[in-house]
């Protein structure tokens, strides 16, 4: 009798404990993966620009995020890579023990020495009704005795503003998550950390940089006179 108790009381043990074992399955629901990138690999040459690497089942679906990526065998940080050396490297995915193709970069020098002054674009969305927006406009200032590679464009919001463009602001409100004033993004890739003033640096710093880009425009005034 004791041993019949004994047994069920083991039973009831293992069932508990099998229950409480989380179930894991980390074996691929494909059985191949493919590596590629949408960069024209014929047209790489040194330089400080990201090529980014995609990674898609067998079965067509997007696992990048899911994925580690090596470059001649080291691991890197995420699915992009900068090619600022002359030279070959090797790219490769792994997606849950499944290893993808291999994708060879031959970095070719850049035979183009010219480089650019970097600039910093500034959007400020504001508005004459806001009684918080002149800290970013005071900011401004600050910055312009420091610099002057800073272009600053002012984008006014609101009904009773005299400047107001509501249906541009709609578009990049959108775009850049605007949800409050005043709000300053810098370059179309980051947003200026407020106090704005005590973070000149985040502009500054990009303009420390060199652009291997450069844009030239030339204007025209056109006059033309009525005669009555």
């Amino acid at each position: 009798m004791m041993r019949r108790r004994y047994a069920i009381l083991l039973l009831i043990v293992a069932i508990f404990f099998a229950g409480c074992v989380e179930k894991t399955n980390d074996k691929p629901e494909t059985e191949s993966i493919t590596l590629s990138t949408d960069f024209d690999l014929s047209m790489v040459e040194e330089g400080e620009y990201r090529i980014l690497f995609n990674v898609k089942t067998a079965e067509g679906k997007d696992v990048t995020e899911q994925c580690s990526f090596t470059r001649d065998g080291q691991e890197m940080e995420d699915n992009s890579f900068i090619p600022s050396e002359k030279g070959s490297v090797t790219i490769k995915a792994n997606y849950k023990g499944l290893i993808s193709n291999e994708i060879v970069v031959d970095i070719k020098e850049n035979t183009n020495k010219t480089m650019f002054q970097q600039y910093a674009l500034i959007e400020d969305y504001t508005g004459t009704w806001c009684g918080w927006c002149p800290r970013v406009a005071y900011a401004i200032e600050q910055l312009e005795q420091v610099t002057d590679k800073a272009l600053v464009v002012a984008i006014h919001v609101g009904n009773s503003d005299p400047m107001a463009n509501n249906a541009t602001f709609k578009i990049l409100e959108k775009k850049f998550n605007i949800i409050g004033f005043p709000t300053a993004v810098i370059s179309r890739k980051r947003m200026w950390i407020s106090p704005e003033n005590k973070n000149l640096n985040q502009i500054t710093d990009l303009l420390t940089k060199k652009s291997r880009v450069g844009i030239a425009l030339t204007t025209k005034r056109l006059i033309k006179i009525l005669i009555v």
